[in-house]
C-alpha cells in the first residue's frame, strides 16, 4: 500500500477513471498532494443512509474491493507503516492527454458526501489543506467535474462527491484570433482545453459596481465557467472596437458571429 499524506479518496479516485485516463498508480497520487496548510474546511454535505448504502453497493459491484471504492474511502483511515511509493515522473508519462472527455451527461450515480476538495478563486486545487501541485492531476480531475445548480461535483459512473469552488473551476490563460470570415476567438485554458468563443461558448464580463473592476468569464462546457485571466483581457481589449448601435457606445469583439460586450466607454 502506498504511503498517504491523507489523500485516500484522492487515490482511490483513480480507480474509477482507467477508461477515460491514463493508469495512475497510487504512489503517484500520494505524492501529488503537498503539505497540508492551515486553510480552515468549510463544512461538508454527507449523503444519506440510504445514499450511502447505494454507494457502497454500486462500489461493491466494482472489480475493486475495499479499500477500492469511495463510499469505503470517506471513512478509511490509512495504515501508519507504509512503503515508499514508485518514483512519480516515471508514472507522469503514462497519462494520456488526447483522450476524450468521459460521458458525464450520461452518467447518473448516487451523491456520496462531500470531500475536503477546494478550487481556489485563482484556479489552484488543495485536498485537505494541501496544494495538488501535479498539473496531470489536476487535469485527471478537471475531466470528471460536473455542476448542479450551483454545487460542483467529481463523477464517474458509480460514484459522486461535492467539492468546493471558490468561483468557477477553470483558469483562462491565453488567446489567439483565427483571421477568417468571421474571426474566431480560440482560448486555451490552465488544463490545455481549447475553446472557440461562441453561441455554445459565450464570453461575459461582470463589472464590480463599487470599484468598476471587470471580471471576464468564457464558458468552457456542461454549464462550467473559466475565469478569464487579466493578461488575457487585454489582449482582448487590444481586438475590441467601439459600437454604439445600442444607443450606448460599447466596446465589443465578435466570435464565430457572436458579439461580445467587454464593456462601456
Amino acid at each position: 500500500m502506498a504511503q498517504s499524506f491523507g489523500g485516500v479518496v484522492v487515490l482511490l479516485w483513480c480507480d474509477r477513471l482507467a477508461p477515460w485516463m491514463a493508469p495512475v498508480e497510487r504512489s503517484w497520487m500520494t505524492n501529488s498532494v503537498s503539505q497540508q496548510s492551515n486553510t480552515t474546511t468549510p463544512a461538508r454535505h454527507h449523503p444519506s443512509k440510504a445514499q450511502n448504502q447505494q454507494c457502497t453497493k454500486q462500489s461493491s459491484k466494482s472489480k475493486h474491493d475495499k479499500p477500492g471504492n469511495l463510499a469505503y474511502a470517506l471513512t478509511y483511515q490509512p495504515e501508519t507503516h507504509m512503503t515508499h511509493p514508485t518514483h512519480p515522473e516515471n508514472l507522469l508519462k503514462q497519462v494520456r492527454s488526447d483522450q476524450p472527455l468521459p460521458p458525464l451527461e450520461q452518467w447518473n450515480p448516487e451523491f456520496c458526501g462531500d470531500i475536503p476538495m477546494r478550487i481556489s478563486r485563482d484556479g489552484r486545487w488543495f485536498y485537505q489543506g494541501g496544494e495538488i501541485k501535479r498539473t496531470a492531476m489536476v487535469k485527471m480531475f478537471s475531466r470528471i467535474l460536473w455542476k448542479e445548480g450551483e454545487r460542483y461535483y467529481l463523477k464517474t459512473p458509480v460514484e459522486k462527491v461535492g467539492i468546493e469552488v471558490e468561483d468557477v473551476p477553470f483558469q483562462v490563460i491565453s488567446v489567439h484570433r483565427l483571421e477568417q470570415s468571421p474571426p474566431v476567438l480560440v482560448f486555451e485554458t490552465a488544463t490545455g482545453e481549447q475553446i472557440e468563443a461562441g453561441a455554445e461558448h459565450p464570453l461575459r464580463v461582470e463589472t464590480d459596481p463599487v470599484t468598476g473592476e471587470p471580471s471576464p468569464y468564457l464558458m468552457i462546457r456542461l454549464g462550467m465557467e473559466g475565469r478569464i485571466q487579466r493578461t488575457v483581457y487585454y489582449q482582448l481589449a487590444e481586438w475590441a472596437e467601439l459600437d454604439n448601435t445600442a444607443g450606448v457606445e460599447r466596446w465589443v469583439i465578435d466570435s464565430q458571429g457572436e458579439r461580445f460586450v467587454l464593456g462601456e466607454n
